[in-house]
């Protein structure tokens, strides 16, 4: 039989029919129908269905641990490697490895992570220890590079200084070369001039006299009783004689011979004292002197309309190398007529200020402008035009002055004047007197 299940309801009864088809010999061509009561019909398969799901379920419970085994032990190294390479490349953390223990190809992959990290590592550490290092190379070599700056800066202020000591120096002895030349120059000059001008100056008494004898003879001869043609002829060759006028005259001229003559020797004699600039030991001189000789030198240097006060209050002797001195009168007062227009005054004042000699140089010139008084005493610093001043004589004045133990000030205002304030010591310290040489 062939059955055909076919589930019908009854009423409330539900039941199971099935029919076949009959073909034998018996039951030809019959169709064959059965019902049965449809839970009765259903049990062995609900029956085989509950132990189908039981096993089902039996069956489930072991599969999925097998599949969740399986899943966590497949990616529980792939989260560990996930984790790994975010660490490095979020946080920078090289010290991180993967915990897999395992010989396969996760195992594998996970110590090429590691390895690969190591070598990370490493090349970190070699990387921040070149970099540490070369930092402090780098700040060595600031530190060198400022070291080596300051010295070289150190060493040029020197140098620039050593060369600016070297050119004043250079200069100075130049000057001094200079001046001691003119010196003897001027003291040769001055002994050749002061034979024959002693010689006519001493005849000068005797020429006065010879002139008073003759014109006394001149006198007693006019007295003399003549007859009128001898004293008509007398009168006569006084007359064309001009007797008169000579008797006038010659007494003009002997004084002013002599006045002339005297005047010569006394610039003789000025230039033979001022000619000891090369003289090094200390003497005992009037500043007075000095600073008359000096004035006898530059007369001619002095205008017509400028007016000279001297006020000598010191006059006493001073311990100092003379010729320097003169040198720094020279410069001084020159400047001072120079400074000083066709109307001015120069004032020259000496006197004691305790144990100190001073001496002011006082001029009515334009005075000194603010921006220039402060370099007047620097070597080559000059306002004048070329070929008119070295700028040597002032810086030269100042170190003649500070090797007496001295100072050399100035005091400027522009349309005031200027004076000039020169201090020495009467009796120089010891280590002053031991000094010798020009400066």
């Amino acid at each position: 039989l062939v059955a055909r299940p076919l589930e019908l309801r009854l009423g409330a009864q539900r039941y199971v029919a099935g029919y076949s088809d009959q073909h034998h010999a018996l039951l030809n061509d019959w169709h064959v129908a059965a019902l049965k009561d449809a839970d009765l019909a259903l049990e062995p398969i609900r029956a085989v269905a509950v132990k189908l799901v039981g096993l089902g379920f039996l069956l489930a419970i072991p599969i999925v641990l097998a599949i969740g085994w399986l899943a966590r032990r497949l990616t529980a190294p792939i989260e560990g490697l996930t984790r790994m390479v975010s660490g490095i490349t979020s946080a920078g953390d090289l010290e991180r490895r993967a915990d897999v223990a395992s010989a396969d190809e996760l195992g594998t992959l996970a110590r090429t992570f590691n390895n690969m990290a190591e070598r990370l590592q490493r090349s970190s550490q070699e990387r921040e220890i070149f970099v540490a290092e070369l930092e402090s190379l780098n700040k060595s070599l600031e530190t060198r590079v400022q070291e080596r700056t300051r010295a070289l800066e150190a060493a040029n202020g020197e140098l620039t200084g050593a060369i600016a000591s070297l050119r004043a120096t250079q200069g100075q002895l130049v000057q001094s070369e200079k001046m001691a030349s003119l010196g003897q120059l001027v003291a040769g000059v001055a002994h050749e001039l002061n034979n024959p001008i002693g010689f006519i100056y001493a005849n000068f008494p005797h020429l006065e006299e010879y002139a008073a004898e003759l014109a006394g003879l001149i006198a007693a001869l006019r007295a003399l009783p003549l007859d009128p043609a001898n004293r008509a002829e007398a009168e006569r060759l006084v007359a064309a004689a001009d007797l008169a006028f000579i008797e006038d005259d010659i007494v003009k001229i002997i004084r002013s011979g002599k006045s002339g003559a005297a005047r010569v020797k006394e610039i003789v004699s000025s230039l033979r004292s001022f000619s000891r600039l090369d003289e090094a030991e200390l003497k005992s001189v009037l500043l007075e002197d000095g600073l008359r000789d000096t004035l006898a030198i530059l007369h001619h240097r002095i205008k017509h309309g400028v007016e000279v006060s001297l006020d000598f209050r010191l006059n006493e002797p001073v311990m100092c190398r003379a010729g320097q001195i003169n040198q720094v009168f020279m410069n001084i007062i020159y400047n001072a007529l120079q400074a000083i227009a066709d109307q001015g005054s120069l004032r020259i004042v000496t006197e004691r200020d305790g144990e100190a000699a001073v001496v002011r140089v006082a001029d009515s010139g334009p005075g000194i402008a603010p921006e220039v008084i402060g370099k007047i005493f620097d070597p080559f610093f000059t306002t004048k035009k070329v070929g008119e001043g070295t700028g040597l004589g002032l810086s030269i004045s100042y170190g003649i002055i500070e090797q007496h133990g001295g100072r050399l000030g100035v005091v400027s205002e522009s349309g005031r004047g200027t004076e000039f304030t020169i201090r020495i010591p009467l009796r120089p310290a010891p280590a002053a007197t031991s000094e010798k040489g020009n400066p």
